[in-house]
């Protein structure tokens, strides 16, 4: 968008059309919009006008085969929609033309342009993968963080303006608090996302889930130590994501400290290894407590003993 490549193309292209003795009734320009897909805002506006106008145009002309399309199957399809019209393509640097060695020719650019294209994918693929090995995170930051550089290198950096409030959010939760509790405090005190909008439910509970906070990256099938600084450190980071999981209830249901069965959620059973549960037992007399766990078997323990 930036070079002189887009401006360069349209003058060979007019210079072509006009040996070839072509009226041009319209230029559409791709600015930073790859012809990997057909979902793109020119081409859709080409296509509508070639449908609307079809009596108009006698020929689509291309810089390259490649600039129109980079899959030889979206490539035969722009094809067959022009042909459906009466309209020729023509490529302003390349040899295709309506003859067999010229449709021939047509084939094989398209389909190096897809190899090329795949080829491309592949390496850029290798390259992120690279970069998640070495630690870094290239792409777009999450809030609370900065694309920046650490040690010379891309990566992730605090945010001044955020970081404080970002932490915030796991403190508070640890503490008690409920999340959407957490979610309006931090509103209120003016965390944004990027677009200046306040922090929505879903948002917010993406946020929570996301391990970047706690220093570790996970993606192309891997997990590693991330090298840029974490908001939250990883103790803090797995109780609220056991909590907002519903992990963490479960948990400390038998974690409360209660003098009569000090051991319960600490002792497992011999036999099943499941954590003893304690509970009292109405006798004849008198209440006597007891150990339970999933085999049924009770353990009696003396209360005083207990204690």
């Amino acid at each position: 968008v930036d070079g002189t490549s887009l401006l360069t193309q349209e003058k060979i292209c007019r210079e072509y059309a006009e040996r070839e003795k072509f009226k041009v009734v319209d230029v559409y320009i791709e600015e930073g919009e790859s012809a990997k897909t057909t979902k793109r805002t020119e081409l859709q506006r080409l296509l509508k006008y070639v449908k609307e106008n079809p009596h108009n145009i006698n020929a689509i002309i291309v810089y390259k085969i490649d600039r129109l399309a980079r899959r030889a199957e979206d490539h035969i399809y722009l094809k067959v929609y022009f042909k459906k019209y009466g309209i020729d393509l023509h490529s302003a640097t390349e040899p295709i033309d309506d003859t067999p060695q010229g449709g021939l020719m047509e084939i094989i650019l398209a389909g190096f342009a897809e190899f090329d294209n795949r080829i491309r994918t592949e390496r850029c693929i290798n390259g992120m993968i690279s970069t998640v090995k070495d630690g870094r995170w290239t792409w777009k930051a999450p809030i609370g963080y900065k694309n920046g550089r650490v040690n010379g290198k891309r990566n992730l950096v605090h945010d001044p303006l955020k970081v404080d409030l970002v932490r915030k959010i796991w403190l508070l939760i640890d503490a008690g608090c409920s999340s959407e509790e957490v979610r309006l405090t931090v509103n209120r005190e003016g965390l944004v996302t990027c677009n200046g909008e306040p922090i929505r439910h879903s948002l917010f509970f993406k946020m929570l889930r996301n391990k970047l906070y706690a220093g570790i990256i996970e993606g192309f099938g891997l997990k590693v130590d991330g090298s840029f600084e974490p908001i939250v450190d990883r103790d803090l980071f797995d109780r609220v994501l056991d909590r907002i999981e519903g992990r963490a209830n479960k948990v400390s249901r038998y974690m409360v400290i209660n003098e009569d069965f000090v051991i319960r959620g600490i002792v497992s059973c011999s036999i099943c290894g499941e954590k003893f549960t304690g509970g009292w037992s109405k006798g004849k007399h008198k209440k006597y407590a007891y150990y339970r766990c999933k085999c049924k078997k009770s353990h009696h323990v003396c209360n005083r003993q207990a204690k």
